[in-house]
C-alpha cells in the first residue's frame, strides 16, 4: 500500500514538470532574431462544381508568424498593388477577391473577370521586417462573380523593394538622426529605403553617459593653490564632491619680455607628442623642444607669449605615454613713466627774450627825435 502511494506521488511530480518545462523560458534557445520559415505557397487546384472567391494557401503560417499577401493586375505587383501587405491577425491563410476592400483595396473596386496576379509570405507578429521569402507569383483567372478560373504559376517571387533602382530587389535602408542623444536621454532616428522610400520603425539611440574631464576651476596663483573640478567635456555638468586643489608652481612670463618662457617635463624627447595652451593645441612653429638629460624642455617664443591674454593659463604637455600640466601667468608690462621737462630751467647767456624788439623800437625812436630837431633848427634859421 504504502509502495503504491509513493508511486502516484511519483507520477504526478512527473505530469507536473512535463506540464511546467514546455512554457518555461530559456535563454539558451532564444533567438536575438527570429528565423523566417520557408515561403508559402498556393493551391491551384479549382472544382468547377463549387465555385469560390476565396483563394487559399496551402500552409499555414508557423506559431507567432502570419500570413502577407500582395495582389495586383500587372505582373509589376510591387509597383501597382491593389491590396498591399493584406495581413490577417488571425493568421487565416486565404484572401477573399469578392471583397478587396477588406484587404486595403481601394473602395469600390471590383475584380470580376479581371486576371489578377498574387503574391503570399509570412511576417512575424512582433519583429518588424522579419519575414519569409515572397511565394511565386500566380496568375489568377476571375469570372464575372469573382470566383476563381485558375490558379497559375506565373513566374519568380516579386521582389522585396518594388523600385527598379535597386539592383537586387532588396530594400537597402538609411537611418536620418531625428534627435539627438544627450548624456542622459535617448536620441531617435528614422529608418527609410533608399530607392523605394518604404519607412521602417523609428529606432532608438542610447544615451551617449557623461565623459568627465579634470579641469581648472579656480586657476592657482603665486600665493595661493588652485582647484580642479571634473567636468563633463560634453554637456558641461560639474560632478558633485569632485573638487581637488592645485599644488604647483606657476612660471610667471611678463609681456615686453624678449626671452622664452621654459618648461620641463620629465617624458624623454623621443616620447615628445605636442603641446596645448588651454586645449588649444600649439603650432610647433612657437616653441622649441630640447632633450635634456633623459627630460624634455619647451621653450616659447616671445612672440608668441605676447599673442596670449594677460592672466593664467593652463600649458599640457603630451607624450605618448601620458600628459602633465603646468600653469603659466601672463603680466602685463608695467608701464613707463615719461620725464616731464621741468619749469625751473637755468638762466643761460643765450636767451630769446624780446630784446631784439626793445632795440628796434629804440632805434626808430632815436631816429624820430633826430628828425624833429632838425625841423626845429630849421624854423630858427629862416
Amino acid at each position: 500500500m504504502k509502495n503504491n502511494r509513493t508511486l502516484v506521488w511519483l507520477l504526478v511530480l512527473v505530469f507536473t514538470l512535463m506540464a511546467l518545462l514546455p512554457g518555461m523560458p530559456s535563454e539558451v534557445f532564444a533567438e536575438s532574431t527570429p528565423t523566417p520559415p520557408s515561403p508559402p505557397s498556393l493551391t491551384t487546384g479549382v472544382n468547377p462544381s463549387y465555385p469560390s472567391t476565396l483563394l487559399l494557401s496551402w500552409v499555414w503560417p508557423p506559431d507567432g508568424w502570419n500570413t502577407e499577401w500582395e495582389v495586383s493586375l500587372s505582373t509589376d505587383m510591387m509597383n501597382t498593388a491593389l491590396c498591399g501587405e493584406i495581413t490577417n491577425p488571425e493568421n487565416e491563410t486565404s484572401i477573399d477577391f469578392a471583397h478587396p476592400e477588406l484587404y486595403s483595396g481601394p473602395p469600390g473596386i471590383d475584380l470580376a473577370n479581371e486576371t489578377v496576379y498574387v503574391g503570399v509570405r509570412f511576417t512575424h507578429a512582433t519583429e518588424w521586417g522579419v519575414h519569409s521569402e515572397w511565394s511565386n507569383l500566380y496568375e489568377v483567372i476571375l469570372d464575372q462573380d469573382s470566383n476563381i478560373v485558375s490558379v497559375t504559376p506565373y513566374g519568380t517571387s516579386p521582389p522585396e523593394c518594388p523600385s527598379s533602382d535597386s539592383p537586387d530587389g532588396k530594400h537597402e535602408w538609411e537611418t536620418k538622426v531625428i534627435k539627438e542623444p544627450t548624456c542622459t536621454e535617448t536620441g531617435l532616428k528614422s529608418k527609410s529605403c533608399k530607392y523605394c522610400k518604404e519607412q521602417g520603425p523609428d529606432e532608438e539611440i542610447p544615451a551617449l553617459g557623461h565623459k568627465w574631464e579634470r579641469k581648472v576651476k579656480k586657476m592657482p596663483t603665486s600665493t595661493e593653490p588652485g582647484v580642479s573640478v571634473l567636468v563633463c567635456g560634453r554637456c558641461g555638468l560639474e560632478k558633485d564632491d569632485s573638487e581637488a586643489p592645485i599644488e604647483s608652481e606657476i612660471q610667471e612670463w611678463t609681456k615686453g619680455t624678449k626671452s622664452p618662457a621654459t618648461f620641463d617635463t620629465d617624458t624623454p624627447s623621443d616620447d615628445f607628442s605636442h603641446v596645448k595652451v588651454d586645449d588649444e593645441t600649439v603650432d610647433e612653429s612657437n616653441y622649441d623642444v630640447k632633450d635634456k638629460e633623459g627630460s624634455t624642455t619647451i621653450s616659447f617664443k616671445p612672440e608668441f607669449l605676447e599673442t596670449l591674454p594677460e592672466g593664467s593659463h593652463i600649458v599640457e604637455i603630451v607624450s605618448k605615454t601620458g600628459s602633465s600640466s603646468i600653469y603659466l601667468l601672463i603680466i602685463k608690462e608695467p608701464d613707463i613713466e615719461e620725464t616731464q621737462p621741468s619749469d625751473d630751467l637755468p638762466t643761460t647767456g643765450e636767451s630769446s627774450g624780446h630784446y631784439p624788439w626793445f632795440a628796434l623800437m629804440f632805434f626808430f625812436a632815436g631816429g624820430l627825435i633826430l628828425l624833429e630837431r632838425k625841423k626845429i633848427m630849421s624854423k630858427h634859421r629862416d
